[in-house]
């Protein structure tokens, strides 16, 4: 059981976890925002807008991934807390000169599309070139994040992997949930885009300090008994000693996600005609996905336990597919639903918010259960 002083010195990497997690997707609306006006609002420009985002997240989980096993086979400490501190600063400043470097590429990309040049459909595949090499700076620096806080708060105790994996993806993933509706619901409207960038860069600076902080007074659980050569297995966990399973479940690992931004980019497609093309709708789909994503992690300790990880994973991976399958039928009905439901909640004072907030209760009954499932995978398989 954790005592009193140690839940303290966790509890405030946590919460800067979480509000990291609100300030990376106040970013990421912002910039979609932004590029859509370069770019032009459809669903192709957000789609690429959206991939480019993830594609730095996956970068920078992978390159802090191979630094801290680098330092921890040298038997080194890092200082988590501090490089994530470090990470978090340099995010805001990015954030804070964006406008500059998407003056540039607005300059570069009007003559492309204004030209005699036939691009066709290539023209999307230029935009998520030029999203991802606007956005990489900062996306790597985010997706390094959770990752440090998780070999933190992990250390060498390989038993609490997936409890603190599970509430650290759920807190972070709960405040993007927070950061969407903040952002499109309340930021944007009373502050307008700049002072909303200005308000998400001054939280990474709070985050910056707080963690120069918490250096001075709290220990590092990565750097915990580095001397030890080996780490001693894990009696509560499986081992699974197969190269050929675990390339396996990898592999399937890597299609289920995949499958999961596939999905977020259909559903998105499906809901935003009841919905309305407007960026409100996508960020409450955006919202709905994630908060039964968030669920999932935040329960996945109790319902995954330590026993038949392995039968688990691919039990869950099944139970997707399957839900995924079955919410197909439901969408042919959608239009009529969503008329029957504003026939049924229409008043004289109805207003365009009202009418979206009862719109996303379908999109949040459809995806529902499938996010829940991904929000389960995530702790499961590390």
């Amino acid at each position: 059981m954790n005592r009193p002083s140690e839940k303290y010195s966790r509890f405030l990497p946590f919460f800067c976890l979480f509000l990291s997690g609100a300030t990376s997707l106040t970013y990421e609306l912002i910039w979609i925002r932004q590029l859509a006006l370069v770019f032009g609002g459809t669903l192709y420009a957000i789609s690429a807008v959206l991939c480019a985002f993830m594609a730095g997240l996956a970068l920078g989980a992978w390159g802090i991934g191979i630094f801290l096993n680098s330092y921890n086979k040298n038997t080194k400490s890092v200082d988590s807390i501090w490089l994530y501190g470090f990470l978090e600063g340099v995010i805001g400043l990015y954030a804070l000169f964006f406008p500059y470097g998407l003056g540039l590429i607005t300059e570069w990309y009007a003559p492309l599309v204004s030209g005699s040049l036939n691009i066709g459909l290539q023209i999307h595949w230029i935009e998520f070139g030029i999203s991802t090499a606007l956005m990489l700076p900062a996306t790597i620096c985010m997706g390094a994040t959770l990752p440090l806080i998780a070999n933190w708060s992990i250390g060498r105790h390989s038993d609490r992997i997936i409890a603190d994996v599970s509430k650290l993806y759920s807190l972070n993933t709960f405040g993007a949930v927070v950061g969407c509706l903040y952002t499109q619901m309340f930021a944007v409207n009373f502050f307008g885009i700049s002072k909303t960038n200005l308000t998400a860069v001054l939280i990474n600076s709070l985050i910056f300090f707080i963690c120069v902080r918490l250096r001075k007074r709290s220990i590092d659980r990565s750097s915990i008994n580095t001397r030890i050569s080996k780490r001693k297995n894990d009696k509560a966990g499986e081992i699974i000693s197969q190269p050929g399973l675990s390339l396996l479940l990898l592999l399937i690992f890597i299609y289920s996600g995949m499958a999961s931004l596939a999905s977020q980019i259909l559903w998105t497609r499906v809901l935003i005609f009841p919905m309305g093309t407007t960026l409100y709708s996508f960020t409450l789909i955006l919202a709905t996905f994630l908060f039964g994503i968030a669920l999932g992690s935040l329960v996945a300790e109790k319902l995954i336990r330590n026993s038949n990880r392995v039968l688990k994973f691919l039990l869950i991976e099944l139970a997707i597919a399957i839900s995924c399958i079955a919410i197909l039928p439901m969408f042919q009905h959608l239009h009529e639903w969503t008329l029957l439901a504003d026939y049924q909640f229409y008043d004289l004072d109805n207003i365009a918010l009202k009418t979206l907030g009862i719109r996303s209760l379908f999109a949040f009954g459809l995806m529902f259960l499938p996010t829940f499932g991904f929000g389960l995978i995530f702790p499961l398989a590390n």
